[in-house]
């Protein structure tokens, strides 16, 4: 069962680098696409290393291409979340990214063949209703509109990718195609530096490399995220393991919270006491879901 600790290994690296993040545009306040560039150098940085200290399996150039394109995809729906969050209210259009999960089930037995049980899929069904129970904030603000769709999108292309490295897994080692797809990665944030790269000058000129520094150390972790989720996909199916994954959103969620606590006014994090029973009910969904997947 390494698949469920790389999982939620993946799920407590990811909140460490969101709450991070959080941080850093909290006190430095710049444009969302500005920690995309960390995010580019990281893995490129990282590619090279792999290629240089581990070396590459043989792959075709089709897979090579479809490896490549992993990395592209990313860098999309990363740039979708962006216009989401700029558009739409935060707490109403975050929580949907949590329906990856859905989306992962549904093509993974479509492309992979990966049937499961009724009582599997109800716990996949928990997990993500609770994540997005758990991230939602005021039902009453949702509306349909730019910001869901983006969102939507932008979930269903995750789990495309991941759909799509499991299937590689079948051509070559796990280490070959985080490689190629983090060039994929680095080639769609180098697309985006022409039209953003005013703001990274200006966040510079503005608060200096502290901010950076951080979002350069997030985006390790955010690295080290992917590496122990793609790790998970060698030996566990996409839906269990994308669906584990989903536990994410509590994790922020009991950071945020202790952060809160020692340190108040670090990171803003509602903690109101009317959310409590709310976020109670999330928290029991999703440990029920993850005892029934595991």
């Amino acid at each position: 069962m390494s698949w469920v600790a790389f999982s939620l290994g993946a799920a407590a690296v990811w909140a460490c680098s969101n709450i991070l993040d959080k941080l850093v545009l909290h006190r430095w306040p710049m444009s969302p696409y500005v920690p995309m560039f960390a995010f580019g150098v990281v893995n490129f940085i990282a590619a090279v290393l792999i290629f240089i200290l581990i070396g590459a399996d043989y792959l075709s150039s089709f897979h090579i291409f479809l490896s490549i394109l992993i990395g592209l995809i990313v860098c999309f729906q990363l740039v979708l979340y962006l216009k989401a969050l700029q558009l739409g209210e935060v707490s109403s259009v975050i929580p949907f990214y949590n329906a990856t999960g859905l989306f992962t089930a549904i093509l993974g037995a479509i492309f992979l063949g990966e049937l499961f049980s009724p009582m599997i899929y109800v716990g996949v069904l928990l997990l993500v209703g609770g994540a997005i129970l758990i991230s939602t904030k005021d039902f009453k603000k949702f509306e349909f509109g730019k910001p869901f769709y983006y969102i939507i999108i932008a979930s269903f292309l995750v789990a495309v990718t991941l759909v799509m490295f499991k299937y590689l897994l079948d051509f070559a080692d796990f280490w070959t195609i985080m490689a190629y797809s983090r060039i994929g990665v680095a080639l769609g944030v180098l697309a985006l530096i022409p039209q953003h790269w005013g703001d990274f000058k200006k966040t510079i000129k503005k608060d200096g490399w502290t901010g950076m520094q951080i979002l350069f150390f997030s985006s390790i972790l955010g690295f080290t995220g992917y590496a122990f989720n793609y790790v998970a996909l060698e030996t566990g199916f996409v839906t269990l393991v994308e669906a584990l994954i989903s536990l994410l959103p509590l994790f922020v969620l009991v950071l945020a919270v202790l952060v809160s606590l020692f340190s108040p006014g670090l990171i803003d994090e509602d903690i109101d006491k009317n959310h409590v029973a709310r976020k109670f009910l999330a928290i029991s969904l999703m440990i029920i879901g993850a005892l029934i997947i595991t």
